[in-house]
């Protein structure tokens, strides 16, 4: 069950992130994100995806890992 909620959560995520990339007053690339988190625990593109955004992004280190890195 829990399984199924991710997942369904995690495509409503990319489908409200894709449509945010044209529509003005929704935020695309958070939705994306979190839906590509939310994803990477259950699909291997996923976690791929999640990787190569890690290393091109380092300064989002712990993105999907729990807990988010802070800089002071």
């Amino acid at each position: 069950m829990k399984t199924a909620i991710l997942l369904v959560a995690g495509w409503l995520c990319i489908l409200a992130g894709a449509a945010g990339l044209v529509l003005p007053l929704v935020p695309g690339i958070p939705l994306l994100i979190t839906g590509i988190v939310l994803l990477s625990r259950h699909h291997h593109w996923a976690r791929r995806l999640l990787a190569r955004v890690r290393k091109r992004f380092p300064h989002f280190g712990n993105l999907g890992r729990g807990e988010a890195k802070r800089q002071n």
